[in-house]
């Protein structure tokens, strides 16, 4: 195996499994993705790349490495291929943060559907794959749907990676503001709570511990807790 292709694979592994920082370091080693010749290697380079972009809040730059993998991929490897569905999902989670939530929520069941294809029952895409479709139907005001695709996503990051992830932090955040959508104060309070807890020992002080705390503070305004 090529050192490219293995420092591909790694970084590929690394944002798999959650670990951002270890996917970017071995981002960084490569070469830039554009003076890569093997197609599938560029692409594969780029779906990283624009996931790690859309981690760091660099949408439209991530929007425009994810549509060129997409389709370097889909030309290379096939419609129904994994890495092809991994870029048309995070392609999906950056137009969804852009506020296009149709055209996200179809990458995002393109992708789910080819996930379950291929991959084991429960495995760490699927689980982007139903957090990307919950957000999107969210924003979409499908509560039901949101709820019941978030959960599944927390039950498989915590089955792979324990109750003190971020995944299931971010799960249990996005459970407390349904709560709240409901009228369901203390049970939104409490979800919160749980997602501070989890980020305050992974993280410490971090933005987004912060966001947790953004996140607690209006929920107990809204019921009258105001100290």
């Amino acid at each position: 195996m090529s050192s490219l292709k293995d420092s591909i694979e790694k970084a590929e592994l690394a944002l798999r499994l959650g670990n951002i920082v270890e996917a970017a370091d071995r981002l960084g080693c490569l070469p830039d993705c554009g003076g890569i010749p093997d197609p599938e290697e560029k692409g594969r380079a780029l779906s990283v790349r624009g996931a790690l972009r859309y981690h760091q809040g660099r949408i439209p730059e991530a929007v425009a490495d994810l549509r060129e993998a997409e389709a370097l991929l889909q030309a290379v490897c096939g419609e129904r291929c994994v890495p092809r569905a991994t870029a048309a999902m995070y392609l999906g989670r950056a137009l969804v943060a852009q506020g296009d939530l149709e055209p996200g929520r179809s990458l995002g069941l393109l992708a789910m559907q080819i996930f379950e294809e291929t991959l084991p029952e429960e495995d760490p895409p699927i689980a982007e794959s139903c957090f990307l479709l919950s957000q999107a139907a969210y924003q979409l005001g499908d509560l039901d749907s949101a709820e019941f695709l978030t959960r599944r996503a927390m039950a498989i990051w915590e089955k792979l990676q324990g109750r003190e992830c971020l995944g299931v932090s971010t799960c249990l955040n996005n459970l407390g503001r349904i709560c709240e959508e409901r009228g369901m104060l203390q049970a939104g309070i409490d979800l919160h709570r749980q997602a501070l807890a989890i980020r305050r020992t992974l993280l410490g002080d971090h933005e987004e511990t912060a966001f947790s705390l953004g996140n607690l503070g209006p929920a107990l305004a809204s019921d009258g807790q105001w100290p």
